[in-house]
């Protein structure tokens, strides 16, 4: 539970303080500040990365974000493919290899006298 108290200057600065039932320190209810000049610069960052992300998704037509979807989907449809192939090939010769031990199958391999 959060309980919010009205701002205040801290060390020059206007700062926010939550008072925590549950801390991350040794003693419950330690007073936390938030550094406003941090939050605006976190701010700050984060509208300029989303006005890079803008700029690189209308760069493409719709129509072109159709082809990139589609090549995206078989990509993504042939990597699963592949992965799922290998795990349950793995888990397969990790059955068999079990059912060989305990004596309920015998495979003979090739070449072998």
């Amino acid at each position: 539970m959060i309980y919010s108290v009205p701002p205040f200057q801290l060390q020059g600065r206007r700062s926010f303080i939550f008072l925590t039932r549950h801390s991350t320190t040794a003693e419950p209810g330690v007073i936390m500040s938030i550094d406003m000049s941090k939050l605006a610069s976190g701010a700050a960052y984060g509208a300029s990365a989303g006005t890079v992300a803008n700029g690189l998704l209308n760069r493409l037509s719709p129509d072109e974000w159709s082809a990139v979807g589609v090549l995206a989907g078989i990509i993504v449809a042939l990597l699963t493919f592949a992965i799922n192939f290998y795990f349950k090939r793995k888990v397969s010769l990790a059955k068999i290899k079990a059912l060989e031990e305990r004596g309920y199958i015998h495979t003979e391999k090739f070449g072998e006298d």
